[in-house]
């Protein structure tokens, strides 16, 4: 797994440049890092969930005639992880179109700051046919799936759905 640091710009398009050039600098290591090019995912968690909902909503194949070899590549992601994901946006706001990559989704019921973001997500990715896993946990807030909380195994409902999409061994 590898870390993105992303600037919280004040324009959307800022922070969804810099999420497509994470995929794409991750596939152009693909190969020395021993990463399969087709098996790229990105976590998102509260507001990396909002990065990351822009990014499969604006998936390029990437620019055949750019100068940088890495803006060539695709930043389509393969597979999305989204983590109590909060957004000022409503779902309709980004234009979601099929086919997505499949997607898990976790939020508490009690999460005031995701919780009316969460269910007309998974909502409106099911809409598109797109293969999710929704984990909605009845407590715990916006903290639910930190380490130490009750959720905190959360991993270990993710690990057989990675596996199940072809994404994990």
């Amino acid at each position: 797994m590898i870390g993105l640091l992303y600037k919280v710009p004040t324009t959307p398009e800022l922070a969804l440049a810099d999420g497509q050039r994470a995929v794409r600098l991750v596939r152009s290591h693909a190969k020395p890092w021993k990463l399969d090019p087709k098996k790229i995912g990105m976590q998102g968690y509260s507001a990396g969930s909002h990065l990351l909902v822009n990014l499969i909503a604006h998936p390029d194949d990437g620019n055949p005639q750019a100068q940088d070899a890495v803006d060539r590549l695709s930043c389509r992601l393969n597979f999305a992880v989204l983590m109590c994901p909060w957004n000022l946006w409503k779902v309709d706001k980004y234009p979601l179109k099929a086919p997505l990559p499949p997607a898990f989704l976790a939020c508490a019921a009690d999460d005031k700051v995701s919780i009316d973001f969460s269910d007309p997500l998974a909502a409106r990715l099911k809409e598109l046919q797109t293969p999710i896993q929704f984990l909605r946990v009845p407590d715990g807030g916006h903290a639910a799936f930190h380490r130490t909380s009750a959720w905190g195994k959360w991993p270990e409902k993710l690990i057989p759905w990675l596996k199940e999409q072809g994404f994990a061994r």
